[in-house]
C-alpha cells in the first residue's frame, strides 16, 4: 500500500522505484520511503527555508541512515509498505505522528525500513506571504 499527502504530486517514475525498491530489498524490509521535496520553493523565503529543511533535515538524514540500511520512518507524506507488515504491526494507530509510531511498531516485529531517493514527490510548503 502507498500512502501519500493530498497536496503531493508525484514524479511520473516516482511508484515505479519506490516498487522496484521494495522488490530488490531482502524480505525483511516492510516499507520504503521515498524522496519528498518542496515544489513552490522559489515562492518566499519561508519557502526556500523549507527547501533546505526538507533537503538537509530529512532527504540527507534518510541516506545517511540508509547507509546502515535502517531508515528510521517511512513518512505518510510518500511511502510504500507491505500490507501484511501493516496488519502484524496494529495497523494504523490513531496518533500525532501516526507514520513514526507504525514504523517504529513494525521494527519492533524484526522489519526493516528503507529509503529510495529515486522515488520523488513534491509538495506545497506553506508561503506565509
Amino acid at each position: 500500500m502507498i500512502t501519500l499527502d493530498a497536496d503531493t504530486l508525484l514524479h511520473p517514475r516516482a511508484i515505479r522505484h519506490l516498487v522496484a525498491r521494495l522488490l530488490s530489498a531482502p524480505d525483511d524490509v516492510a516499507a520504503v520511503a521515498g524522496s519528498v521535496l518542496v515544489r513552490n520553493s522559489r515562492d518566499t523565503v519561508w519557502t526556500r527555508m523549507q527547501e533546505w529543511d526538507y533537503f538537509l533535515g530529512i532527504a540527507s538524514v534518510k541516506r545517511m541512515q540508509g547507509l546502515y540500511q535502517g531508515t528510521l520512518v517511512a513518512q505518510g507524506a510518500f511511502s510504500l509498505y507491505r500490507a501484511e507488515a501493516v496488519k502484524a504491526a496494529g495497523g494504523w494507530p490513531d496518533a500525532i505522528g501516526e507514520d513514526i509510531v507504525l514504523t517504529w511498531n513494525m521494527m519492533r516485529q524484526g522489519a526493516r525500513v528503507c529509503y529510495e531517493p529515486s522515488a520523488v514527490a513534491f509538495t506545497d510548503a506553506p508561503s506565509w506571504t
